[in-house]
């Protein structure tokens, strides 16, 4: 649920929190953006395959939600194009630290279930809707009262949660 309720703030929110805050100017949205993905393609050949060489998935994915999250946190405070700069591109890092160790336990929680690998797809897309479904809820909710970027409290708490795989994952293996 977690992955879903998170995957809400970073998609939706997110881009109208920076287009809100460049006054609709779509070219520095899109140089921005661009820089962004530059950086997170560059990270992720860099780091992908050693953190998938990585034995600790565990705590990779500890580490990974710790600063994943501390993005989330840090993006409430963000005034200027140069901010959206530095910490999307961090944030695009840490989620490299995140997501890796993340899917691949995912998969081999997935791999081990047997003949009920079909039913554990099944539960896990669910779970992600309901997590998208329950964070448009709170989003909503959260914006009659607070600014939006106060949302992205409710993604760094999804973060975080992202910590009960690995501790959930010696029940499934």
């Amino acid at each position: 649920m977690a992955d879903g309720a998170e995957n809400v703030v970073g998609i939706v929110i997110w881009p109208i929190f920076i287009y809100q805050l460049l006054n609709g100017d779509y070219f520095q949205v899109g140089a921005i953006s661009t820089f962004i993905v530059g950086v997170t393609v560059g990270a992720q050949l860099l780091l992908g395959k050693k953190m998938d060489e990585n034995d600790s998935k565990k705590d990779a994915l500890k580490w990974g939600s710790f600063l994943y999250s501390a993005g989330w946190v840090v993006k409430i405070f963000i005034t200027t194009a140069f901010h959206i700069f530095m910490v999307g591109a961090y944030h695009s890092v840490a989620k490299i630290f995140l997501r890796t160790p993340f899917d691949a336990l995912t998969y081999e929680i997935a791999a081990n279930q047997g003949h009920f690998v079909d039913e554990f797809t099944v539960l896990h897309e669910i779970a992600i809707n309901f997590g998208k479904a329950l964070m448009v809820l709170l989003i909503v909710v959260i914006s009659f009262y607070l600014a939006i970027q106060w949302t992205f409290i409710l993604a760094a708490a999804s973060a975080i949660v992202f910590n009960l795989l690995s501790e959930r994952q010696e029940r499934f293996v």
